[in-house]
């Protein structure tokens, strides 16, 4: 999540008591969310979770610029009303991912209700225990409940996730996703990290639809952008599986969680080759996703170089 909501964040160096002013009062206003999410049934809070993000999103400048930006380079056939309505809608998809995130238990519990896996029988890992794999998925619908496939299939699961930079919102997304049947990992978690993860067995997964600055140059929507080939680096350096996982919603309280054929090089040649080969795929296996849901893409962060 942005540090500051409802402020530029130019305030942070040039009012800095003004920005941690704000940062105290969106942190309680989360917080009364959060409970009221918490006390409401799943479906209900996903309904008002998207209603007062859908509202209250599109009001907060420097985030909606961004989601702006994004739709607007992905899907330039839009005229500028359909793109605004897009956006709407996907900061009602925020809305809804928290609400989920906030009945993670409770989804756990009652998962014959709310949840459904589908599985390529090719995959070894689902076969063979104590045999690594990187999972990647992408921040597309109901993604933070693609962590339940390690519950599923009875695997030890370590995922990379991003701590929000408000320290008033931090603590409570934390304890939300240590519901999830995972060990967690900051985002600036080293690869020796995830190196020793997979050395011992363990499953490992990343969100690799984002921006890397010193990731190669690949395409996406039909854009090269900067890419993040980390998850296919790890999948060649232990020469383990590379496994897309897609979550999405069927409907406000049922979900599918569908784990897709490995990806594998279709080029011979340098470790360094080859990974691109395989994000390139995975990039286009995200393309797809969005294209049929773009409004539940979650696009606050820059994904394409600013003189795109």
């Amino acid at each position: 999540m942005p540090r500051l909501y409802f402020l530029p964040t130019r305030l942070l160096s040039t009012r800095p008591r003004l920005a941690r002013m704000v940062q105290r009062l969106e942190g309680a206003l989360f917080a009364v969310l959060f409970r009221l999410f918490e006390t409401l049934p799943l479906g209900l809070a996903s309904w008002v979770a998207e209603r007062v993000f859908a509202a209250w999103g599109p009001r907060t400048g420097k985030q909606r610029k961004r989601a702006l930006r994004n739709v607007d380079i992905a899907f330039p056939e839009l005229t500028s009303s359909e793109r605004a309505r897009l956006v709407k809608g996907i900061f009602g998809n925020l809305g809804r991912s928290i609400a989920e995130l906030a009945h993670v238990e409770r989804i756990w519990k009652r998962r014959t209700k709310h949840l459904e896996f589908v599985a390529d029988p090719s995959i070894r890992a689902l076969r063979d225990k104590n045999t690594p794999a990187v999972i990647v998925t992408a921040h597309v619908g109901p993604w933070q409940l693609a962590s339940f496939l390690a519950s599923k299939y009875d695997l030890p699961m370590t995922i990379i996730y991003a701590p929000e930079s408000n320290a008033r919102i931090r603590g409570r997304i934390r304890h939300y996703r240590e519901a999830l049947p995972v060990k967690l990992l900051p985002r600036d978690a080293s690869m020796r990290h995830l190196l020793r993860e997979l050395s011992q067995g363990h499953l490992v997964g990343i969100a690799a639809d984002t921006r890397l600055d010193s990731g190669p140059s690949l395409p996406f929507f039909g854009v090269n952008t900067p890419s993040n080939t980390a998850a296919a680096r790890l999948a060649l350096g232990r020469d383990c599986e590379l496994i897309p996982v897609r979550a999405e919603r069927l409907s406000r309280t049922r979900f599918r969680i569908s784990l897709l054929a490995p990806v594998t090089p279709r080029v011979q040649g340098t470790a360094s080759a080859q990974a691109c080969d395989m994000t390139e795929q995975l990039l286009s296996l995200f393309e797809g996703w969005i294209r049929e849901t773009p409004n539940e893409w979650l696009c606050f962060s820059r994904r394409w170089p600013r003189d795109t």
